[in-house]
This record gives structure tokens, C-alpha cells and sequence, in this order.
């Protein structure tokens, strides 16, 4: 009996070899797969960021105002997608209605001002409401049209904007497009 009962195990265990064979991966391989998915992500989100920001700098929208009227599109495109842009519109909206995080666009617009506002607490310009602090941004960028075709890895800021303005439009630059922000003068 015990010869027969090693018999039996060894058969068992050979089957059980061959299921685990014929289903797939162990779970050992099977965490290796989701690491490797993981790494593989992180790869296409950068890409995607240097794509975004290829697009971007073809288009010439790589400076402040560009940078600023980008998400402000995102937004409205979350909140009035079959509505045309209006850049007033979209900042009153953020006014009435405080993003969430599950609207992503208009969030990330909230969180840099948030963490903005936590690093510069005495700064007028962060004690407004985020639409009314936005729109005197595009205000301000909008008068002075500038901005020259852009190139280089870093986004370009108008040295004279206020610093308030420049530190959040740096902040969204990094967030969005992992870039740096450089200085320029106005033209």
C-alpha cells in the first residue's frame, strides 16, 4: 500500500506540474509580469509627456499663456465639451463649482494652487478664489501677448509677471509636462 500510495503521489504531483504548466504563469512569474507592466507604464507616461509636449512646442503654446490656456481648455472640455471655449466661462465655473478629484483636468489645476497657496500663505493672489486668481492671470498674460516659437526642454515665463503668477504656471509646467520653466524677457 505505501508503494502504491507513492505511486499515486508522484502521479498527482506530475499532474499537478502539468496544470500549473498548462494554466500559466506561477505567481512568482506572474509578479514579474506586473512589475514589468508597471516599469512599462511609467515609460509610456513619460512618452506621453514628451509627446504632449512635441505637440505643444509645434504649436508654439510652450510659454506662459500657452501653459495657462492648455488647461484651462482641459477643463472645459471635462465641464462643456460641446460648448466652444471661453476662457472668462471657464474661470467663472471654477469659481461656482470647486473641482473634485474625480474630474482630473480641473483638479490638477486645484492642487498645484492649493500646494502654491501652502507654500506662499501672505500671497494676495492665492487668498482669491482659484477662478477669480486664473482669470486675472489670463488678464494679465492676454495683454501682453508674448511668447516667442518655443524650443528647449524648459517653458517659457515673462519675467515680468508677478511672482505669484510664475511660480503656479511653473508648477503646472511640471506637473503636466515634467518640464522646467525658464525666464524670458517680455518682447
Amino acid at each position: 500500500k505505501d508503494a502504491e500510495l507513492q505511486s499515486l503521489r508522484r502521479d498527482k504531483d506530475a499532474e499537478l506540474q502539468s496544470i500549473r504548466y498548462d494554466f500559466g504563469l506561477t505567481l512568482k512569474d506572474k509578479e514579474i509580469c506586473v512589475m514589468e507592466l508597471q516599469h512599462q507604464n511609467r515609460i509610456c507616461v513619460m512618452e506621453l509627456q514628451h509627446t504632449k509636449s512635441l505637440a505643444l512646442r509645434a504649436k508654439s503654446l510652450l510659454n506662459s499663456r500657452g501653459i495657462l490656456e492648455f488647461h484651462l481648455m482641459e477643463v472645459h472640455n471635462e465641464r462643456f465639451p460641446k460648448k466652444n471655449f471661453n476662457a472668462k466661462q471657464i474661470c467663472e465655473s471654477l469659481k461656482t463649482e470647486e473641482p473634485v478629484e474625480s474630474k482630473p483636468k480641473a483638479w490638477r489645476l486645484q492642487e498645484c494652487y492649493n500646494q502654491m497657496a501652502n507654500s506662499n500663505p501672505n500671497c494676495s493672489f492665492f487668498q482669491k478664489p482659484m477662478g477669480d486668481a486664473l482669470y486675472c492671470m489670463y488678464r494679465t498674460l492676454s495683454q501682453d501677448i508674448h511668447g516667442y516659437p518655443w524650443s528647449g526642454e524648459s517653458v517659457l515665463i515673462v519675467e515680468t509677471l508677478p511672482h505669484e503668477m510664475k511660480v503656479y504656471l511653473k508648477c503646472l509646467a511640471k506637473k503636466t509636462f515634467n518640464l522646467e520653466s525658464r525666464e524670458i524677457r517680455a518682447s
